[in-house]
């Protein structure tokens, strides 16, 4: 059992590390092109970043299940902004690789895709 875990979380790692044309490829999310005429600037970064390896969510059409489903979780701008900031559990931190607008951008379009209450 913690072999498959720790696999799973091998490959949540890898699928967060590649680039969007690599998670394009492997069917995690549609073009940024794509994503941020549908969404913006926030859709655009969860493309890039590769939010959709492990999340789904209906708007970016991802069906990650690594980590929590975020149409299920509804979890507000700033619940957002703190777990991509500094990450929690299997989910790194992007305060490194994404700017402060990026992680607001991500997370408000999260958290409105969503429908966050």
């Amino acid at each position: 059992m913690t072999v498959l875990v720790m696999t799973g979380l091998g490959v949540a790692g890898w699928a967060v590390g590649r680039s969007s044309s690599d998670a394009q490829a492997a069917g995690f999310a549609p073009s940024p092109a794509a994503a941020t005429a549908a969404g913006g600037e926030g859709a655009a970064v969860f493309v890039s970043a590769g939010c959709g390896g492990c999340h789904a969510l209906a708007a970016a059409g991802s069906t990650g299940a690594v980590g929590p489903d975020l149409d299920a979780a509804q979890p507000s701008q700033q619940a957002v902004a703190d777990i991509v900031t500094s990450g929690r559990a299997a989910m790194p931190a992007f305060a490194g690789r994404l700017t402060p607008e990026e992680i607001e951008a991500v997370a408000g379009y999260v958290a409105e895709s969503a429908g966050s209450p």
